[in-house]
């Protein structure tokens, strides 16, 4: 990887290139965008602490036809506003013993006053056929709650309301889905990535599964470290829009291709916040 601390690092007056990992095997296990260079002891010119995240604006794909499919659906893609779909499950599913997750209703409060349009589901509201039949709408999809994969199961899950009757939103539904007019996910839920061992050099995640269901951009976050990041996401998703594209006639509408330099821009806030928090502002990503 030493190749990629080649060019300099990303000023402040310009954007940073972008770059597409598609790991397999054991790197599907590891944070790669998150690389830092620590201390050479031998080498008193070495940069310690210089990261790629602060070189690149990182993304991930499954596979390459994913990614290809992806790039040529933002080519063709219209630029109307999108239907945003906002869930959140923080309160305990019945016949469960998850944990509440005290932040979702504030995350979700967040962004949907950035989206006035958006018609939140909570907590009872997120059912598993409610939240599909909406999803087969297309358009954007935030989720802020429990997720579950183990590294011995391909088949991970979100969990619903209705979980002890409906076994909530597994990876089997959303791969089963066909959605054209799709764009941009955010899975604010821990275990959204994890690739089973099984299936190590072809990751079934539920971040994966997303893009092969049609979701051409789509990001993750731990929900239980850091709830602040996926509000500053959106609001930072606005700013970018900006910054990115000239605005046409009317009010500015941000698009799911100015996503990734947005939450390049939250995770560099958090990393400066806390940098020692590695498991705060390496989780967040980009596929």
């Amino acid at each position: 990887m030493a190749p990629l601390w080649s060019p300099p690092t990303a000023s402040t007056k310009t954007l940073p290139p972008r770059i597409w990992w598609c790991p397999t095997g054991v790197f599907n296990h590891l944070p790669v965008h998150a690389a830092t260079r620590i201390k050479d002891p031998f080498d008193p010119n070495s940069m310690a602490g210089d990261s790629l995240t602060d070189r690149f604006v990182s993304s991930y794909t499954p596979t390459l036809r994913a990614l290809k499919a992806a790039r040529e659906a933002d080519r063709a893609a219209s630029g109307a506003k999108p239907p945003m779909l906002l869930a959140g499950v923080g309160r305990t599913p019945p016949r469960t013993n998850l944990p509440e997750l005290h932040h979702v209703a504030a995350e979700i409060d967040a962004v949907a006053r950035l989206f006035p349009t958006a018609e939140p589901l909570r907590d009872e509201d997120a059912l598993r056929e409610t939240v599909l039949r909406r999803l087969r709408a297309g358009g954007w999809f935030h989720f802020a709650g429990h997720g579950e994969q183990s590294p011995e199961e391909p088949d991970g899950l979100l969990y619903l309301w209705d979980h002890a009757t409906s076994d909530s939103l597994r990876i089997r539904d959303i791969t089963g889905l066909r959605l054209d007019k799709a764009e941009l996910a955010f899975l604010s839920a821990c275990q959204t990535h994890l690739a089973p061992r099984a299936h190590s050099h072809e990751p079934v995640s539920l971040t994966g599964a997303l893009q092969l269901a049609g979701f051409r951009h789509h990001r993750r976050t731990v929900a239980a470290e850091q709830p602040p990041v996926p509000a500053r996401h959106h609001q930072l998703l606005r700013e970018t829009a900006g910054k990115l594209r000239r605005p046409r006639a009317g009010a500015l509408v941000p698009t799911a291709r100015d996503a990734a330099h947005a939450l390049y821009a939250a995770v560099r806030e958090r990393r400066s916040e806390r940098p020692e928090a590695v498991q705060v502002w390496a989780a967040p990503i980009d596929p």
